[in-house]
């Protein structure tokens, strides 16, 4: 294999350069054959041998890959123009590059296709990085940015594949396809005049400004999801208008779901529900799947359609059958301590689940239970 010599903004060829010297390592002849399955990994430390990612926003990214950087792995980073690709691809090649808990400062090679120098730099200086120029001889890891502008001559196909991360307008980080760690993790940041942030609290950018001491506001309703390891506390709005010839909208979640829980609130809890448009939104644009959501959706259409307010200290979990029993969920345990410990003084869960929260320190906390909609 040869040495990456020529780029352009618009695509970079793989160009063989016989009069330079390659940072690609070459294998030796008889490294090619087969090999034992108990002699590859000798001599490796199952604990270190990832490259380590410290710091809070380090921590997120870790999270996220299952561990940290598996090395000789490829990760593709995709996602909506101008959310933070390249901020984040460079906040995480100065951690590499700084060594942390891996044993001391190593090369990192930042390939870019789309910006200049100049603009690369300025951002490093923005978010307090020092880079350079100078030929890099084996790197501990090499970031394309973006691998779309890049080709290898005499082969056909479009750039990808490997471990991919989907970076969303919130920030969230989140992985698609990873073979060396879970795919249920979730990291969430902030984008900063210094660069991606990670957020300590992320139930706060799911809660309005209505949570902190404002007037109390018919038709919220607070739901407490789990993704992945973390637990999130999402706020629901609903509206109901009487007498209005559009049909309403759902914003955020299944509108198989949507229908189902307005469906039983008109039959098993006896709301009149036919003659409204109704209007739900899940704020921030947060898109529920969690069926622990269903009890909190149909919490915000009935203080909507009631005119009747929930107070803001009050939380719901629990997913609604069709005969508008309420019935309980996984990590029932985790999602009201996440409650607890965010200062909401109720949380509604299902009847059959208050029994084995009976026992929990939850500081003053009430857990009510309840058996359906009526």
């Amino acid at each position: 294999m040869g040495t990456m010599t020529q780029m352009s903004v618009s695509q970079t060829e793989f160009v063989e350069d016989k009069s330079r010297k390659s940072w690609i390592v070459p294998r030796k002849t008889d490294e090619l054959g087969p090999q034992r399955l108990t002699d590859v990994n000798k001599g490796v430390n199952q604990l270190t041998w990832r490259i380590p990612l410290s710091g809070v926003f380090g921590a997120e990214v870790y999270r996220v890959l299952g561990g940290g950087l598996v090395p000789g792995c490829l990760v593709l980073v995709g996602g909506d123009p101008g959310v933070g690709k390249s901020t984040l691809l460079l906040q995480i090649a100065a951690m590499v590059a700084q060594g942390g808990d891996s044993g001391g400062p190593a090369p990192v090679l930042y390939i870019s296709g789309e910006e200049s120098v100049e603009q690369i730099g300025n951002r490093a200086d923005r978010m307090g990085m020092g880079i350079g120029t100078e030929e890099l001889l084996s790197p501990r890891a090499l970031i394309i940015d973006s691998i779309q502008t890049m080709y290898l001559k005499g082969v056909s196909g479009s750039a990808g594949g490997g471990e991919v991360l989907v970076y969303s307008s919130h920030r969230f980080l989140r992985s698609v396809k990873n073979r060396f760690g879970s795919t249920d993790e979730l990291g969430v940041f902030e984008m900063s005049q210094s660069g991606l942030q990670a957020v300590s609290n992320p139930s706060e950018i799911f809660l309005s400004e209505q949570q902190l001491d404002f007037d109390v506001l018919a038709g919220l309703a607070i739901a407490v999801i789990v993704d992945g390891s973390r637990t999130f506390l999402i706020e629901i709005q609903a509206l109901c208008t009487p007498g209005m010839p559009v049909s309403g909208s759902v914003t955020g979640i299944p509108q198989s779901r949507f229908n189902m829980i307005t469906r039983v609130l008109m039959k098993q809890a006896g709301l009149k529900l036919q003659d409204n448009a109704i209007f739900v939104n899940v704020v921030s644009g947060v898109k529920l799947t969690d069926t622990a959501g269903d009890l909190a959706i149909a919490a915000a259409i009935c203080s909507s359609f009631l005119e009747s307010p929930i107070p803001n200290d009050v939380a719901f979990i629990g997913e609604i059958g069709l005969g508008g029993e309420l019935r309980g969920v996984s990590r029932m345990e985790k999602r009201v301590n996440a409650v607890s410990k965010l200062g909401y003084r109720k949380c509604i869960v299902p009847k059959s689940a208050e029994k084995s929260l009976a026992s929990l320190d939850l500081g003053g906390m009430k857990v009510l239970g309840c058996k359906n909609l009526k």
